[in-house]
């Protein structure tokens, strides 16, 4: 929803929330679009720039853990 995204701008990459206020799928799917090719082409995502994440996708994480 539009008040949590605003609450929390400085986590969130994407805003979908426009949908419910009557912004088309399609529009939506552009957006995404968009910042999946400036993703991909080395934009920080907002957990990058923060700092965080840089041990959270591990496809194979070896030893004990919690």
């Amino acid at each position: 929803n539009q008040a949590l995204a605003r609450h929390m701008d400085e986590d969130m990459d994407i805003d979908c929330s426009p949908i419910l206020s009557g912004e088309s799928i399609e529009a939506a799917g552009a957006r995404i679009f968009e910042a999946l090719i400036e993703t991909a082409s080395g934009k920080l995502t907002q957990s990058e720039a923060l700092g965080l994440g840089d041990e959270e996708f591990v496809p194979w994480q070896i030893g004990a853990f919690l």
